[in-house]
């Protein structure tokens, strides 16, 4: 859910600044920090109630580009901490990822812990990490490591005593 949408948006914004930065010279750096804070409904949540979501994305991102100036390649790295509360229970979240886009190849890959959802006295809900290669279709291409199925959300809403 979240992947396709953050590489996308920055693709979206870094082409829109390209020019700027192309002609600023070689590859660029920009280092965001992003305050979250937004209710998720059952639609996306996958439970029957709303889930209070706050944390911080701290995000480094660098862009190279081609002798012409056009960018070819978008990789972020991704440092989330935060908590989901519902029902009267908080769980720690937390992604420490490589989000890498290839431009030319329509590629994006990831790499790292893309999400460890804990129980607030130890124990994981949720772990995804390892590394998973996506066309700009959205297809799996290569997956290595440990990633549940997003559809299977029962284990993460008990967790919140429901």
């Amino acid at each position: 859910m979240r992947r396709a949408g953050i590489v996308v948006g920055v693709v979206l914004m870094i082409g829109a600044i390209s020019q700027v930065s192309a002609l600023a010279g070689p590859a660029g750096t920009t280092n965001l920090t992003i305050p979250t804070n937004w209710m998720m409904g059952p639609e996306r949540s996958g439970c029957s109630f709303d889930i209070q979501v706050a944390g911080l994305d701290q995000v480094s991102i660098q862009t190279t580009y081609d002798k012409t100036g056009a960018p070819v390649k978008v990789v972020e790295h991704i440092d989330y901490t935060g908590t989901q509360t519902a029902n009267g229970t908080t769980l720690k979240v937390s992604e420490h990822a490589v989000a890498t886009g290839d431009l030319v190849a329509g590629t994006e890959t990831w790499t790292g812990q893309q999400l460890k959802i804990s129980l607030p006295k130890g124990g994981n809900v949720s772990l995804d990490v390892g590394k998973v290669v996506t066309d700009d279709h959205g297809n799996v291409l290569v997956q290595h490591g440990w990633h549940p199925a997003p559809t299977d959300t029962t284990q993460y809403c008990a967790a919140f005593g429901s």
